[in-house]
């Protein structure tokens, strides 16, 4: 072995040593974006419940849950006519209703009320005050 191979060997381990620190540096100190693409919804922190004070049928429903509404905007028609509840839901299947809410006397007494989802017909009874997140779960 000629006398400077293993001077050359040395100043080789200390060079790749070197490029390493200033690698490992440079990947500690940079700056600059980064960027993950991904699906994201954003939800409010504070959800507001409107709520009739009295009894009646939705005739109309202009705004859905989740959308961004604006004071005096009109979020739903109450059905007041005077016809007996098997017409009025009658009524909201024609109409398309994607889901009807009722509240019966059997049902208010155990503190639930009667969901029916539209598209696979399938009803559900649920605690009253869970009933917006259980529509805008379904829907």
């Amino acid at each position: 072995m000629a006398p400077d191979a293993g001077r050359r060997v040395r100043v080789g381990r200390v060079e790749g040593a070197l490029a390493a620190l200033a690698t490992a540096a440079l990947l500690c100190l940079a700056t600059g974006d980064y960027r993950v693409a991904a699906k994201a919804v954003m939800e409010a922190g504070v959800h507001r419940a409107a709520v009739a004070p009295f009894a009646g049928y939705l005739s109309e429903a202009p705004v859905r849950a989740g959308d961004l509404v604006r004071g005096g905007q009109v979020l739903a028609v109450l059905d007041d006519r005077e016809l007996r509840p098997g017409e009025k839901f009658a009524d909201a299947d024609l109409i398309g209703c994607p889901v009807r809410i009722t509240v019966g006397k059997k049902t208010l007494e155990d503190g639930r009320v009667d969901v029916l989802v539209r598209a696979g017909r399938s009803e559900e009874r649920v605690a009253a005050e869970s009933v917006a997140a259980h529509v805008k779960e379904v829907l």
